[in-house]
């Protein structure tokens, strides 16, 4: 799939008005940080800034969400966020150093040196500035990107969207954990990679319930997903949490079933709500 100057120029700013414009109640990475410190117990366990928190919600959800959507998934977009776009006067395609760098010819690598290279840049920025466990996530990111963009354009879509779901809950809730404190000893850190897990899943099948509806391997996957949130919390002896999640987690895997009518675009918050009713359960103990 090759990008034509014009579409690359289009596209400049397309991951961050994309992530603005998109519902605040979806699975992203910003709200699975939030739940990987709620997991650790922040601001119980452990005193936690708020420009911690802040950094740590710029670089999970805004870039490395938008490094993502604009390096891997521009195709998976509505047409509306295709439109004209601004983009900074001296990294278009045709400016001097566009030119000079080779951005203004067609193909996947100009589109990926001049949209990639600055998200990259100010990911690690700011990653820099939460520290090292923050870098390192960053680095791992990257390459999920990369492998990412080559699925997509490949045309292995469940390799694409089993990648997503790492990038989207995975590295972001256990980002949260180390933001706070070293991954726990067992059984206790074992624990929180089956929460890991369980989150991975739902953020697969959450793709599936948008672009396929009714798909048995979506359900199983989140159902999946949710019995290895539940387990956890029953096995940790919070069975008043486990139920709770328990609730909140059906009504998606309803619809995969064709037995719930609702709107499915609203469905996702049903399942952030059981991602953290269950990280906050965990992480307090209560239930």
């Amino acid at each position: 799939m090759v990008s034509t100057p014009e579409q690359v120029e289009q596209t400049s700013f397309l991951a961050l008005q994309a992530w603005l414009a998109g519902s605040p109640w979806r699975l992203s990475g910003g709200w699975f940080f939030i739940a990987g410190l709620a997991a650790a117990g922040a601001w119980v366990r452990s005193p936690l800034s708020w420009l911690t928190v802040a950094l740590g919600l710029v670089l999970t959800g805004m870039l490395w969400g938008g490094l993502w959507t604009q390096l891997t998934a521009n195709r998976w977009l509505p047409n509306a966020y295709t439109v004209r776009r601004p983009s900074l006067p001296y990294v278009t395609p045709r400016s001097p150093a566009g030119r000079m760098a080779g951005w203004h010819k067609p193909g996947v690598l100009g589109h990926l040196v001049r949209i990639g290279l600055p998200l990259i840049g100010l990911a690690a920025l700011v990653a820099y500035l939460l520290g090292a466990e923050a870098l390192l996530a960053t680095a791992v990111l990257v390459v999920l990107v990369l492998v990412g963009a080559a699925a997509i354009r490949a045309g292995l879509d469940d390799l694409w969207n089993w990648l997503r779901g790492v990038v989207v809950a995975g590295l972001p809730f256990s980002l949260g954990i180390l933001t706070l404190t070293a991954w726990p000893d067992q059984p206790r850190g074992l624990w929180l990679l089956g929460l890991a897990s369980g989150y991975v899943l739902l953020a697969v099948a959450s793709t599936n319930i948008a672009a396929r509806g009714q798909d048995v391997t979506g359900l199983l996957v989140g159902v999946l997903g949710a019995a290895a949130i539940v387990g956890v919390l029953v096995v940790a002896k919070l069975p008043i949490a486990a139920v709770v999640t328990l609730l909140l987690a059906m009504p998606p895997l309803l619809a995969k079933s064709g037995r719930y009518q609702g709107r499915r675009g609203a469905l996702q918050g049903w399942w952030l709500g059981a991602v953290l009713c269950s990280s906050l359960a965990f992480g307090f103990g209560i239930g």
